[in-house]
């Protein structure tokens, strides 16, 4: 009895462990990057159903419960040191300064891409030198040819 596995059979094998691998490494991410939370993750299906909703009785109680939004960004106000904020002149300076960085950053990618459209086009010269010098009486012809068309269309 021949018990050596075909190839097709190798090949489903190894592609389901590298399935099993792969889940497992997400499944360990996941874990990872909620560590301290109550519930556990799950790599593949999630613990909330699509298309259910809470219903309206809850969403009345939760925002009788929850703080209003005025009432937490002035509660914020109030814990603010306003002597530590930063001046209008010193956010002014700090904004020409920033200005002045991004256009100096302007400068040098648009003589960065000069310098790189100069390169290219004195490539593409060469290379059409280079084209003429090899077949003149093509060359000659198709310049012909662009005259005539040059003429016609004119």
């Amino acid at each position: 009895m021949n018990t050596s596995k075909s190839p097709a059979v190798v090949a489903l094998e190894k592609e389901r462990a590298g399935q099993q691998a792969q889940n497992s490494d997400a499944l360990e991410a996941g874990l990872e990057g909620t560590f301290p939370a109550s519930d556990p993750v799950s790599s593949t299906v999630t613990s909330i159903p699509a298309g259910t909703t809470v219903p309206p009785s809850a969403d009345k109680e939760a925002a009788i419960e929850a703080p209003l939004v005025d009432i937490a960004l002035a509660n914020i106000r109030e814990h603010t040191d306003i002597a530590a904020s930063v001046t209008p002149d010193e956010e002014l300076a700090a904004l020409r300064a920033e200005v002045n960085r991004l256009s100096e950053s302007v400068a040098e990618i648009g003589s960065a891409s000069v310098r790189i459209l100069r390169a290219k086009s004195e490539g593409m010269l060469e290379d059409a030198r280079a084209r003429i010098s090899a077949q003149p009486v093509r060359a000659v012809a198709l310049a012909m040819l662009a005259g005539f068309l040059f003429g016609a269309v004119r």
